[in-house]
């Protein structure tokens, strides 16, 4: 009899742990888990990393101030960005006005075939073409372009810059670029000299990172007048705020 009493003391004991360490466990979290193959090792290798399923985080909203509008300038409001310009400066959005612009610049003479041309052919790449009425001595036709392409949240606006630079036309000569902030988004700008039709030009290329895009605003001019330009330039880009994507 006490042998039988205490096997069922060490049964009852055994039991009781059994219970407990069942309640340990369904104490512990239930973390999902999702194969991620780790596209850095070679194709050739097996590796399979089991990791928890990451929370999605949010991109913050850059702060954006508001522009104050200069005496003198006209507003282009589009569907997805707006900016401000001179009024001396004639064109505008393509998305909205494409067939009207053609005609302008082809009404305008030879030596402005090549804006109507360019957007004729690009529709779904260039947002605006602007050009500056006003000429300096060299006869160069300053212009202002918009284009924007498609652009993954993990395209770096380092490797945007790369690109852009080595993709310029034959010719041209990038003589600065650098990584800047433009109203809170990544940025970045590329200045290069070319020659047009026997004149010296000079440009000053913005690159803007966002959401979805990477925005692209060029401003050509004279290389004679690049230094009394470039200040306008830059409270022109500083008026440009991307709306929708």
């Amino acid at each position: 009899m006490k042998l039988k009493n205490i096997a069922l003391i060490i049964l009852s004991t055994l039991i009781m742990m059994g219970c407990e360490q069942m309640q340990m466990l369904q104490m512990e979290p239930d973390i999902p888990v999702v194969n991620t193959v780790d596209l850095a090792l070679p194709t050739n290798t097996k590796w399979v990393f089991l990791t928890p399923t990451p929370e999605f985080i949010k991109t913050a909203t850059p702060n954006i101030p508001t522009f104050a509008p200069i005496d003198g300038w006209q507003k282009i409001d589009t569907d997805t960005f707006e900016i401000y310009l001179p009024e001396r400066y004639k064109g505008g959005s393509i998305d909205e006005n494409i067939d009207q612009l053609i005609e302008y610049f082809h009404s305008m003479g030879e030596e402005y075939k090549w804006y109507a041309d360019t957007i004729y052919l690009n529709p779904d790449t260039y947002k605006l073409m602007s050009v500056d009425t006003k000429k300096g001595s060299s006869g160069f036709i300053t212009h202002i372009s918009i284009t924007s392409k498609p652009a993954m949240p993990a395209y770096s606006i380092d490797a945007a810059m790369s690109s852009v630079s080595a993709g310029l036309a034959q010719g041209y000569q990038v003589v600065d670029q650098d990584l800047i902030e433009i109203n809170g988004y990544e940025a970045a700008q590329i200045v290069a000299e070319f020659q047009s039709n026997d004149i010296a030009g000079k440009e000053i290329i913005y690159l803007i990172k966002g959401d979805s895009k990477m925005w692209i605003l060029t401003f050509a001019t004279g290389a004679d007048e690049y230094n009394s330009r470039i200040l306008e330039f830059v409270q022109i880009v500083d008026s440009f705020r991307i709306k929708t994507e």
